[in-house]
């Protein structure tokens, strides 16, 4: 029948494993042993290659959401400066500050995930015997932190700028 496996079908498949239960010294035999070694050794390569590649995703992250932010704030502040284009220069630029708020969030948990790679991959790259040479020093991440934190901050001072501006006139 489709869709079932039969008794004799699962045997069949099981018989393809090495018995191990029969033979319990098989476990302590020096090329089983070799072999499970080499397979942690080929596994913990796997890992590291995996964690490469995220700490590029996290790093990548660090540096481009600053940036797209203060792009997203020149544009505004670009419209802000033309007098043709009426805007709800309020909502914009407190939408900023919200969006910027959000975004140090964000920054904090790729930070996060970036010292934790880190981490890790410095205690794998040990493991392995390899020098560890992965570095999370605060002071490749500051700068792109500073920035964010200055365009929020600018966001909310030209917010309240426009909304006393509304007020007074």
């Amino acid at each position: 029948m489709l869709g079932f496996i039969s008794l004799s079908n699962l045997q069949d498949r099981r018989s393809h494993y090495p018995k191990i239960k029969d033979n319990p010294h098989q476990l302590l035999s020096p090329r089983f042993m070799k072999d499970q070694a080499e397979n942690l050794h080929q596994a913990k390569l796997t890992q590291l290659n995996l964690l490469q590649t995220r700490i590029g995703l996290h790093g990548n992250r660090m540096w481009q959401l600053p940036l797209t932010y203060l792009g997203l704030f020149g544009l505004s502040f670009s419209k802000t400066s033309e007098k043709a284009i009426m805007l709800p220069f309020v909502a914009i630029y407190f939408g900023l500050f919200a969006f910027g708020f959000v975004l140090l969030i964000c920054f904090y948990g790729a930070y996060e995930g970036y010292t934790r790679t880190a981490k890790n991959m410095v205690t794998l790259e040990e493991e392995l015997g390899l020098n560890p040479s992965t570095a999370n020093p605060w002071s490749h991440s500051w700068p792109y932190f500073g920035l964010l934190v200055l365009g929020t901050l600018l966001s909310l001072i030209i917010a309240i700028y426009f909304y006393l501006l509304e007020k007074l006139q």
